[in-house]
């Protein structure tokens, strides 16, 4: 939670529309409940950030480590199918780089919106 809460707090300071917690209909059988969303000017989502915690370096190699990159690995996936680009944002180390795929994101969409004005 920690992560997440971080990041939104870094992303609302840059000016990002960012909502957490989103609970999103369709996206396969079920739907999803995504960790945070950024929006475009228009309020249309333009990508999914899923947080975790980093594997504990103890860990790396254990059978725990195998299920949990597997499901996540699974989880992004299915996130993939609802259209727009997925971030992992893997423990504190990765928010800079994190900030930055979003904001390519926020930039790429707002591109857009000027290309079709």
């Amino acid at each position: 939670f920690e992560v997440q809460a971080e990041l939104y707090v870094l992303l609302r300071a840059l000016g990002c529309l960012v909502r957490g917690e989103v609970k999103i209909p369709g996206g396969g059988e079920r739907g999803a409940r995504f960790d945070l969303v950024a929006y475009g000017h228009n309020r249309k989502a333009i990508c999914i950030i899923e947080c975790k915690p980093n594997i504990p370096w103890k860990f790396r190699n254990s059978m725990y480590a195998v299920q949990e990159r597997e499901h996540r690995l699974k989880q992004i996936e299915r996130y993939r199918s609802f259209g727009i680009p997925v971030i992992l944002c893997e423990g504190h180390q990765n928010i800079p780089k994190t900030i930055e795929r979003v904001t390519e994101c926020v930039l790429a969409a707002a591109g857009e919106r000027l290309q079709h004005s």
